[in-house]
């Protein structure tokens, strides 16, 4: 008997679901917490019965936050070579094949004609992606020189410079992704607007908070747009950074943990 890809799938989240429900039946486990909205609004819907046991917390990404003493973005952008009225796009965290960087060139390369673009990839890479980029990028010195490529763990000090100097955080998720985003926090807490694609979480989180534009990525035409506006009108966009990093940083997320398990409010 063969399975497609789709059987295997449908398999696989049956048995995650009874494995989850077998969690939850557990008698000692009084509190369970979720940071993905989508799923906890799901569970709370079809297992009211639970309600008491699972608990929703706002999600964070580790911030080192820009402060006004900080290199400015011309030093920042200075340090890392990257030449004057460059528009700079942001690749950051763990560097894997599901950041969509297939799509990322092929719009840069559309847009190239008519602006300068520089792409900071930073961050450490996984055995594929290395070798993509290197088949991809590297290998051709034409497209090479629009690229800045740091396959390595990011200090503290590296990854202030690193936000400073972008002008945008490429999120680009691919559709085998749905979870949360650790960088998308990390980039509002930087006040850097991001670009994501339109599912899962983030797409949830861009449709939200007004901090950047969600898109299907696979459509050129529609991230050609975006980038565009970004470049060419980038003080007429306002973004609401303010309301995000209000509600998710570390003081709230431990405080509504012990909220939780107190059950009561924290003076």
């Amino acid at each position: 008997m063969s399975f497609n890809i789709f059987s295997i799938n449908f398999i696989k989240k049956i048995i995650y679901e009874k494995l989850f429900l077998r969690l939850l039946h557990l008698k000692d486990l009084k509190n369970l917490f979720f940071v993905d909205p989508l799923c906890f609004s799901y569970l709370n819907k079809i297992k009211k019965k639970y309600q008491k046991k699972i608990s929703f917390i706002n999600d964070l990404g580790t911030a080192n936050q820009i402060k006004k003493n900080d290199m400015s973005k011309k030093k920042c952008q200075k340090f890392l070579n990257i030449e004057k009225n460059n528009f700079v796009i942001l690749v950051y965290g763990s560097i894997r094949e599901n950041k969509s960087l297939n799509e990322l060139i092929k719009v840069t390369a559309l847009l190239k004609k008519d602006h300068k673009i520089k792409i900071i990839i930073a961050g450490s890479q996984d055995k594929e992606t290395r070798f993509f980029l290197k088949r991809k990028i590297l290998s051709i010195k034409p497209v090479s020189k629009n690229f800045i490529i740091i396959d390595q763990y990011i200090s503290d000090g590296m990854e202030k410079i690193i936000f400073k100097a972008a002008d945008v955080t490429w999120l680009g998720y691919s559709k085998k992704f749905y979870g949360s985003s650790g960088v998308f926090f990390l980039s509002c807490q930087n006040k850097v607007p991001v670009i994501g694609s339109n599912h899962g979480v983030l797409g949830w989180y861009l449709k939200k908070f007004n901090v950047g534009f969600s898109t299907d990525l696979l459509n050129t035409k529609s991230v050609i747009t975006i980038l565009r506006k970004l470049i060419i009108k980038p003080n007429k966009l306002k973004y609401n950074f303010v309301e995000v990093n209000k509600k998710h940083n570390f003081q709230n997320f431990g405080k509504s943990i012990v909220q939780k398990i107190l059950k009561k409010p924290l003076s």
